[in-house]
């Protein structure tokens, strides 16, 4: 609103202080010394007057106002930067019988070139609406203010259009720049400028129309201000242009600032976004255009790499990581429709595989098969961590299993008590698969280990006191495998070694009679029990390993 106030009064005092001067002056100082031939290099919001185009030059907002002799108002314009859409200016110049209205747009097309246009509104005038179109080419060798300009821009249309053409080019980049113009329907001549920077934020600039007008004048830069001073045959001009809000170089730095933070945290599709924004307030930021590319170079290929990742995580069920990984497609790039649509394609698969796996947790719960009930309403929690239905379920089987534990503890002792042990072992073992630590089911165990052995025992004592020695002997040495520390069965086991020792060398020699034959499985069974009885006889250790891998061997041909 305030620039639209100003422009009002400019508007009102333009209409007061119209003259000549201020006509040549309309697109600011810098144009005026120039000798009028900034066609194709005016990055200022007065360029709404000579060529639209270029307000794509400007990033950040400006306000300028021009004055002919201290006195008169030469101009007033303004400039809007919208990223990602163009400049739009506004701007206000005397004519000579009455006041010129205009507003046009910018942007850039490629890389360096701008194209533009504009409106103005003349009242009083004959064909009060005019045309203006423009645009220019820049050929750069290293930055902004390096190469070659061309520009051509036609205003006035329809009534009397003027044809503007012009080229600059940096002698010295960054440092000399000469530039020459010419146009249609006023004077007829060619217009001729240069610009030198002399110090830092300091130039200098002459200007010649037709070798018979010579102008001069000198300008002060600053990130906010441009200061313009000059003079020639129309008088003297000073103009004013301040930039308003951040300047467009601090806004670039914050832009490739928040790309590099970005970058690093693998945000991909964020820093090409931030590189981008640095890259609308600075063009010719080569390092922002080569981060920008890398960016997307990243962002693609980690898609590809997650998105395959999703994939197969998906058909193996497992959807938590699917998910996961879709999210960080997404963390990435937040633009991959593709990845949003399968994300939430996954979440509905792992709400009805949770609800699946209630339904399975019931089923089992029915059965009282609590154990994998339990894993089954876990799982479902892990996948969904919100859902109260399988927190309640968790619940309610814990009483349930204390009351299952219960009942199954009272069958299993009285399996035990009626001697049905396998059966009893089953119980005691389901009730630890409910509560791997419920101490009276592993003391049941225990229990029917120490049955067990002792019923073995009086088996390998009965074929002891029969005489059957080598049954007996099998028997300790099957004890003793379960309980190394049994006194009584150890003392028989070698009770009953001493009593075979006389049958070792019979045994030995039964083997190596199988041996020959090449029935090698009973040479290995005449050799074991040589070995029950002399666990440490290398010549028996020795044939038995060789009756084992001629035996594989056999085995191998088959």
């Amino acid at each position: 609103m305030t620039l639209l106030r100003s422009i009002g009064f400019a508007a009102a005092l333009a209409a007061c202080t119209a003259s000549v001067s201020a006509q040549q002056q309309a697109s600011g100082t810098i144009d005026y010394v120039l000798g009028n031939s900034s066609v194709m290099w005016i990055p200022r919001s007065s360029s709404i007057f000579l060529n639209p185009g270029e307000l794509a030059r400007l990033h950040q907002n400006e306000f300028l106002v021009s004055s002919g002799r201290f006195k008169s108002l030469a101009s007033m314009s303004g400039a809007v930067f919208v990223p990602g859409t163009g400049t739009f200016g506004l701007g206000v110049a005397p004519t000579v019988n009455s006041t010129q209205y205009s507003v046009g747009f910018g942007r850039l097309i490629g890389d360096y070139n701008t194209a533009g246009g504009a409106v103005s509104v003349i009242p009083s005038a004959e064909g009060s609406v005019r045309l203006s179109f423009g645009g220019s080419i820049h050929l750069p060798v290293g930055g902004q203010e390096t190469g070659a300009h061309a520009a051509l821009s036609v205003t006035n249309v329809p009534s009397k259009a003027i044809v503007n053409i012009g080229g600059a080019y940096w002698l010295v980049p960054n440092t000399v720049r000469l530039q020459l113009a010419t146009r249609t329907r006023t004077e007829r001549a060619e217009f001729f400028g240069t610009e030198v920077r002399a110090l830092e934020g300091f130039h200098v600039q002459v200007g010649t129309r037709g070798f018979n007008k010579f102008l001069a004048g000198a300008s002060y830069t600053t990130s906010y201000a441009i200061l313009e001073f000059g003079a020639g045959p129309e008088g003297v001009s000073f103009t004013v242009n301040v930039r308003i809000g951040d300047a467009a170089s601090d806004t670039h730095d914050e832009a490739y600032s928040q790309g590099d933070e970005a970058y690093i945290d693998q945000q991909y599709g964020d820093a090409r976004e931030y590189f981008l924004n640095a890259l609308q307030y600075n063009e010719y930021d080569s390092a922002s255009r080569v981060m920008a590319e890398k960016s997307r170079h990243m962002m693609d290929s980690s898609v590809t790499a997650l998105l395959h990742q999703a994939n197969e995580n998906e058909g193996q069920l497992n959807y938590i990581e699917a998910m996961r990984a879709y999210a960080q497609i997404l963390r990435i790039d937040p633009q991959q429709t593709m990845a949003a649509s399968n994300l939430a394609n996954v979440e509905k698969k792992l709400r009805l595989y949770v609800q699946q796996l209630l339904i399975a947790g019931d089923s089992l719960t029915s059965l009282h098969e609590v154990s994998r009930a339990r894993k089954s309403y876990e799982l479902a929690l892990e996948l969904d961590p919100e859902n109260d239905s399988a927190s309640v379920r968790i619940d309610a089987l814990e009483n349930l299993s204390k009351e299952n534990v219960l009942s199954l503890l009272s069958k299993a002792r009285s399996l035990v008590r009626r001697n049905q042990l396998d059966e009893a072992q089953k119980e005691f073992e389901r009730i630890l698969s409910t509560d791997p630590n419920n101490s009276q089911a592993r003391s049941g165990l225990r229990t029917i280990d120490t049955r067990r052995i002792n019923e073995q025992l009086a088996r390998g004592k009965a074929a002891y006191d029969a005489q059957r020695f080598i049954e007996a002997l099998q028997i300790f040495s099957d004890i003793i495998q379960k309980d190394q520390n049994n006194r009584e069965v150890r003392q028989f086991l070698e009770k009953t070694r001493g009593v075979l020792k006389s049958d070792v060398d019979r045994l030995f020699k039964t083997g190596l009679q199988f041996y020959i034959k090449e029935d090698f499985k009973s040479a290995i069974t005449a050799w074991d029990k040589v070995l029950m009885i002399q666990p440490e006889d290398n010549s028996t250790l020795e044939y038995r390993k060789r009756a084992q891998e001629k035996l594989k061997a056999l085995e191998q041909f088959k």
